[in-house]
């Protein structure tokens, strides 16, 4: 709820948690695919990674806005091919890969450009999705999570989602628009990022000193 609510808000919080949760998951599933560690240090390298991805994210902000709008690209495309899959089963691994990456390079391009609006946007559907997945792991064992992975993965599933699968379902787009709402007219609302460098110049003179304050 925290990305829902005040995601845009507390900027910098939300620089490192989109760097970390992102450095980490990488890494984990890195460290998954290549089985060299135990489970503690799997969780331990992918916590390290994640926190110095977000360092990164929160120092330099370009680079936090440009992952927050990939991380936007990203639930989109995931989304999309969720929703397509039952009109057409795709076979190809590349869709899914060129779907994520296209996406999420699209988003972040549009991110540095209308920072204020992909933000506000790109935590509202992190945080519906973080918040709908924690739902599904309750209700349906994370069913969803699965049936998404394997959207990635591009194999079939098998499983049929139960009749009360589908207000967990609903609950993505219910606390996306929510989000986007409560930011955009309350959270977010004269709250400008400031964008550039001051410059203050002192100029001495023999009667009195004077301070030019310059901002590009």
């Amino acid at each position: 709820m925290y990305f829902c609510a005040v995601g845009y808000r507390y900027f910098k919080a939300t620089m490192f948690l989109s760097g970390f949760l992102f450095g980490a998951f990488v890494t984990y599933v890195i460290c998954l695919e290549e089985n060299l560690l135990p489970f503690e240090g799997k969780i331990g390298v992918a916590a390290g990674a994640g926190i110095l991805c977000g360092l990164i994210t929160m120092l330099v902000q370009y680079v936090g806005v440009f992952l927050t709008g990939f991380h936007l690209g990203f639930v989109g495309a995931v989304a999309g091919l969720c929703i397509a899959e039952p009109l057409a089963h795709i076979t190809s691994k590349w869709t899914p890969i060129c779907s994520v990456l296209g996406a999420g390079l699209v988003c972040a391009l549009i991110a540095l450009r209308f920072q204020r609006v992909a933000t506000v946007f790109a935590t509202a559907a992190v945080g519906s999705s973080m918040l709908t997945a924690a739902v599904d792991y309750f209700v349906l064992a994370s069913q969803l999570l699965v049936y998404a992975m394997d959207r990635l993965k591009a194999v079939q599933t098998e499983d049929v989602l139960c009749w009360y699968g589908w207000p967990v379902v609903a609950l993505a787009p219910a606390t996306f628009f929510v989000g986007v709402i409560i930011q955009l007219c309350v959270t977010g609302k004269r709250h400008e990022l400031y964008k550039g460098t001051t410059y203050c110049f002192i100029v001495h003179t023999a009667s009195h000193s004077t301070i030019f304050i310059h901002n590009c």
